[in-house]
């Protein structure tokens, strides 16, 4: 008989429920992409006309939901959070250029897609920056949630590395795998996951999610079961 909204979290999804005639639950994304908000009237410890909405975070949608406007919308406590951070950004030279991305990837993509950032990053940026290449063939391993945002085309600065990756990552690092061994050891950590059709990351559909979550990427290399690798994990 409790009338209960459960503002919940941590999936990455965009999901409503009514969990029955007075239980209501309701995620609302990841990263603060999306504002959620509830509306209800409650009467006789009755939760009625209950209705949920997403917002897309934007200025624009923060000065209609406030009632404000550009002009008015920032109060003096704002302003100074506001330039608190820029301070901070520049301190930290968030804004440092480092190099160009030729084009635009996202961890959400399909790991055989060709913008599949996850691919890339196994593929690409971990061998050139982390292996020994004088020792055996490396392979390369991520979790499924290494990686936290799009890398676009262009110019690519400090601020973007830390967006996509804003964690202090370890290597772990196995030398010397035979090539069968790791066979077994990925056939092995596939089974643990849901879906063993694609390699999926996020999707703002939980049914989708659900459905083809993995716990792991792994680098796109055939793998010779004659050969020995340095099986190197990502933290």
């Amino acid at each position: 008989e409790l009338p209960l909204i459960i503002f919940s979290g941590h999936r990455h999804v965009l999901f409503s429920k009514v969990l029955d005639s007075n239980a209501y639950t309701i995620e609302s994304g990841r990263y603060f992409e999306h504002i959620g908000i509830v509306e209800f009237d409650l009467i006789d410890s009755k939760i009625e006309n209950y209705n949920r909405t997403w917002y897309e975070t934007s200025k624009d949608n923060f000065y209609l939901l406030s009632g404000k406007s550009e002009e008015d919308f920032l109060t003096s406590k704002g302003q100074e959070t506001k330039d608190l951070i820029s301070r901070g950004i520049d301190e930290l030279g968030l804004w440092t250029v480092l190099g160009c991305s030729a084009q635009s990837y996202s961890p959400s993509s399909y790991f055989s897609d060709s913008d599949s950032l996850y691919r890339y990053y196994l593929d690409e940026i971990l061998p050139r920056t982390v292996a020994n290449q004088t020792l055996n063939t490396p392979f390369f391993v991520a979790n499924s949630a290494s990686l936290r945002y799009d890398l676009f085309e262009g110019e690519v600065n400090m601020n973007d590395v830390y967006t996509i990756d804003p964690f202090k990552d370890e290597f772990y690092y196995i030398p010397n795998i035979p090539g069968n061994n790791l066979i077994s050891l990925i056939s092995a950590m596939n089974s643990k996951s849901v879906s063993k059709s694609d390699r999926t990351p996020y999707s703002k559909d939980v049914t989708k999610q659900i459905e083809s979550y993995v716990n792991f990427y792994y680098a796109s290399l055939d793998i010779d079961e004659e050969q020995n690798y340095d099986f190197i994990c990502m933290g």
